[in-house]
């Protein structure tokens, strides 16, 4: 099954080599995205992490995620983004409003990014952010020629290994969530989950409690996205 699943992926992804969709690698490592984050409900998907974290003694071993944040959904003191950070996890860009990116011409796309950026850089902790994820992941070729010409963000846009079923209302249940989601663990691979509204929280909560477990007894290490990215960590 999870050669079937990494197959189509990998075949999906020479469709759109604008964007990736997981990292090539035979290293059992995964990266762990949650969407549409900012609120304050935000805390309790990292009090969720924080609370399994705690059972792994050895800090390198520890989850680690990349958080997508939409800026309209900061208050005013934007400490939740020093919050994200200060627990060991990444941030990156999913715009100012919670929208298909890919409906904006090219000039409100290019303020689309560039304000959600100086705001997301703005945190007082000194942290680089690298990746653009666009709303309901679609993307056009003007939204790429913007990306490409910016010398901060990758010119890849972050997708997943899996549609995020998780926004819709008749799936957002927890046990379809866990069942669906744990088809797509494999080595490379990108998850993705939601926040946003309460109920999605909720469902990510409940999730992540099972979810990382299941990631863990099956010896997978959990990071970042610029972290599987990266080479350091895994091997083609």
């Amino acid at each position: 099954m999870i050669s079937i699943t990494r197959n189509l992926i990998a075949g999906i992804s020479k469709l759109f080599p604008d964007a990736i969709f997981y990292k090539p690698t035979s290293s059992k490592v995964v990266s762990l995205t949650i969407d549409d984050v900012g609120g304050v409900d935000t805390l309790q998907i990292l009090d969720t992490i924080d609370s399994f974290n705690e059972n792994i003694p050895n800090d390198r071993e520890r989850i680690r995620a990349t958080f997508f944040v939409i800026t309209d959904y900061l208050d005013d003191s934007k400490t939740m983004l020093d919050e994200i950070l200060n627990r060991g996890h990444e941030i990156g860009n999913h715009g100012q409003k919670e929208r298909r990116h890919s409906s904006l011409d090219t000039l409100e796309f290019r303020a689309e990014i560039d304000q959600a950026h100086e705001i997301l850089s703005s945190s007082t902790i000194d942290s680089a952010i690298k990746w653009f994820r666009p709303g309901r992941a679609f993307y056009n070729d003007g939204m790429l020629k913007i990306l490409k010409e910016s010398t901060v963000y990758y010119d890849k846009f972050a997708l997943a290994s899996m549609l995020p079923l998780d926004t819709y209302s008749i799936f957002d249940n927890p046990n379809f969530t866990i069942k669906y989601t744990s088809q797509f663990i494999f080595p490379g691979s990108i998850l993705l989950l939601h926040g946003g509204t309460p109920k999605r929280t909720t469902n990510t909560v409940e999730v992540l409690s099972t979810l990382l477990t299941q990631l863990r007894q099956q010896e997978y290490k959990v990071v970042t996205l610029s972290e599987l990215w990266g080479s350091s960590l895994t091997n083609n």
